[in-house]
């Protein structure tokens, strides 16, 4: 099957595909770099979306800024990059080394001539900028062997209908209708016909959870992480069943994140996501 970065929003829906690029980014990153550790996005994170090394190292640690702007690097994005990078410079909690950002595009000539000219203007700040890595390089990762389990979880969905503007399929643009139907199977895109829409705009779909995956929910409340017998273990629940409700919870509902490993004998972790904590946070459970 074709997996490209693009297709993320299609998927997921735009708020989904953000945290979907971040989870897969952090994973290859991990792959390619075992000692990598993700850190948990919480108010004053230090700018850090991944790192390598101890963060106690005096020599430094290697930062990895992940970035979801799947369209173009314009002013808007400008000013976030220099902002992030400005925030790991400034950090005091920790020293960085070296600073890749990571983006779902390649950068077009014009945004390489203006990141070039940036880096060039920061070079006294102590911290490597390395090259970024793009579709490219990431795309290339997920397609090796070792990285098929991510191919699994997060893009092997099955046969969905979406309603789309574009979707690419290899290196051909397919235009469709804002009311087509997209089927997404094994054997690549089929166009099913005009849909039936409102003429008002979508709405963020409302999140109905069964009663016990509330229970897991609160969970996190008491919990930065979670593994699937501990989950098992406080709810008096199967094994399996907590699996299956944890999976509902972060592939169907977007509130947790899933952290695996490719060492069957270290369990995978589930750890609160934003729209996890927001949902919470609504429902009166954190302040």
């Amino acid at each position: 099957m074709v997996v490209k970065f693009t297709h993320l929003p299609l998927l997921y829906g735009d708020p989904g595909a953000r945290g979907v690029f971040e989870e897969i980014v952090v994973h290859l990153v991990r792959c390619e770099r075992p000692d990598t550790e993700r850190v948990r996005i919480v108010r004053g994170d230090g700018g850090i979306d991944a790192h390598e090394g101890k963060l106690t190292d005096p020599t430094g640690v290697d930062v990895f800024q992940v970035k979801y702007f799947p369209k173009e690097i314009g002013d808007s994005q400008k000013a976030q990059i220099r902002d992030a990078f400005k925030t790991v410079r400034e950090a005091t909690d920790y020293k960085a080394r070296s600073w890749t950002l990571c983006l779902p595009i390649d950068l077009g000539i014009q945004e390489k001539i203006w990141f070039q000219n940036w880096r060039n203007s920061v070079a006294d700040s102590g911290v490597s900028i390395r090259t970024p890595w793009g579709a490219f390089e990431l795309e290339g990762l997920l397609f090796q062997k070792k990285n098929q389990h991510l191919i699994d979880r997060f893009f092997e969905q099955g046969h969905q209908t979406i309603n789309a503007a574009v979707f690419i399929q290899s290196k051909d643009a397919i235009s469709i209708s804002e009311k087509d139907a997209v089927k997404i199977g094994p054997n690549g895109i089929t166009i099913v016909g005009p849909t039936v829409v409102d003429a008002a705009p979508p709405q963020k779909p409302h999140v109905v959870l069964s009663e016990i995956e509330f229970q897991i929910l609160q969970l996190f409340v008491k919990h930065e992480e979670l593994i699937t017998n501990q989950v098992a273990g406080l709810l008096k629940i199967p094994e399996l069943k907590a699996r299956f409700y944890l999976d509902e919870l972060s592939r169907k509902h977007g509130l947790v994140s899933w952290f695996g490993n490719m060492d069957r004998d270290i369990p995978d972790r589930y750890m609160l996501n934003h729209e996890g904590r927001r949902f919470l946070v609504e429902k009166g459970f954190l302040g």
